[in-house]
């Protein structure tokens, strides 16, 4: 489908067939700017929504999405959307694909979602938390950039990509961790975000773009994943100084100096009694020296003995003659 002609329809079907000819696919800006749709229903059959399919649909309160969609994108400025159930069938969000949903607050991400495209959620100011599925791999450049009420979300292991500006302006954001499987921050990734306090950040990461963290007035603790040492070996990125509120912030080390005072205590001990184990074998040495020379003493003592008594034999014979 690649246009809607009908500008006063309240409810909107969409077929699965038209003219006898199966529908695949709702086409770019089909149904852009309709204001009057309030309900939407999309038939069993439909596989791809494209971008702005839908978009500036300001009064659509209600949409039915089939499971035959695997690639969703095109609800962008529809104002009245407040709930949308996606199936599990839908394996990419893309650009732009809820954008400027000013009432969005809840929606649930199914398990077979892989990517989140470029400003999927950008301004979607009411929206308050949202579980990132372990499926996903990447999210895209400003993808929740200003959903300013964002107070939780959940990056899982599977992400490899974060984009630029991912979570900028994410005003209400208390808290973020990155997840092992992530190298690199990219540009203003956490761009004024003014109340997130801590960040906690993983060892495999290795360079920090310029105003990753920019204008994060309120982050006072860095959890790092690594040692001091690892933690001086990050690219971080400061032109400009973007990354300032990184820098002053308290950062925890995994590996804390009183870690290694104490780990290296059984070490001291083991290296005492390991250089007592020579002072006692000299001992035993020395003591066993001592032994054998009083035994050379007897046995000299023995035998100066045995030659005096011979020649006191001798004499006695010799006198008797």
């Amino acid at each position: 489908i690649t246009g809607f002609n009908n500008a006063t329809a309240t409810v909107v079907v969409v077929p699965c067939y038209l003219n006898s000819f199966p529908v695949t696919t709702i086409g770019s800006n089909a149904f852009k700017d309709k204001t009057m749709i309030r309900t939407l229903i999309i038939c069993d059959g439909i596989e791809t929504i494209n971008s702005n399919a839908f978009k500036n649909c300001n009064s659509m309160d209600k949409v039915v999405i089939p499971d035959s969609v695997t690639s969703l994108s095109g609800f962008s400025d529809c104002d009245s959307l407040s709930n949308i159930d996606i199936p599990n069938s839908v394996t990419e969000i893309g650009n732009y694909s809820f954008s400027g949903c000013d009432k969005l607050a809840n929606i649930e991400l199914p398990n077979n979602v892989t990517s989140i495209g470029d400003y999927a959620f950008f301004g979607c100011s009411k929206l308050t938390n949202i579980t990132i599925p372990d499926s996903v791999t990447r999210i895209g450049e400003n993808a929740f950039g200003l959903c300013e009420s964002l107070t939780n979300i959940t990056i899982p292991d599977s992400v490899t990509s974060i984009g630029d500006f991912a979570f900028a302006s994410c005003t209400s954001l208390t808290s973020i961790t990155i997840p092992d499987s992530v190298t690199s921050i990219d540009v203003a990734a956490f761009q004024m975000c003014t109340s997130l306090t801590s960040a906690t950040i993983p060892d495999s990461v290795t360079s920090i773009a310029d105003s990753a963290f920019f204008g994060c007035s309120n982050l006072t603790t860095v959890y790092y994943g690594g040692s001091k040492e690892q933690w001086n070996q990050i690219d971080i990125d400061d032109l400009g100084r973007g990354n300032d509120s990184l820098h002053n912030a308290n950062i925890v080390f995994a590996e804390s100096p009183s870690d290694s005072e104490t780990s290296s205590e059984p070490q001291s001990s083991i290296t005492n009694s390991a250089s007592s184990v020579p002072a006692e074998t000299e001992n035993a040495a020395t003591a066993s020296s001592g032994n054998n020379t009083v035994m050379v003493v007897l046995i000299v003592l023995a035998a100066v003995l045995a030659v005096v008594v011979v020649i006191v034999l001798i004499r006695r014979r010799r006198l008797k003659r």
